[in-house]
């Protein structure tokens, strides 16, 4: 697996666990979910996810 391909699966991952744990009642300590980074790599990672999600576009679109 590709460096690009390990981290969509991650994603993925953390995608599943946001969507089947967070709303509906299941709603775990915010705190918890991101208590393995620092200060310093949650603001990279919101940074990063920022910088991505500028960048989307939708499947067939261009520009």
């Amino acid at each position: 697996m590709d460096m690009t391909q390990a981290i969509l699966t991650e994603l993925r991952k953390c995608g599943h666990f946001l969507h089947h744990n967070f709303g509906n009642g299941n709603t775990p300590e915010t705190a918890e979910v991101l208590a393995a980074l620092t200060e310093e790599e949650k603001a990279e990672l919101l940074h990063l996810l920022r910088k991505c999600t500028q960048n989307f576009k939708a499947p067939g679109r261009t520009a």
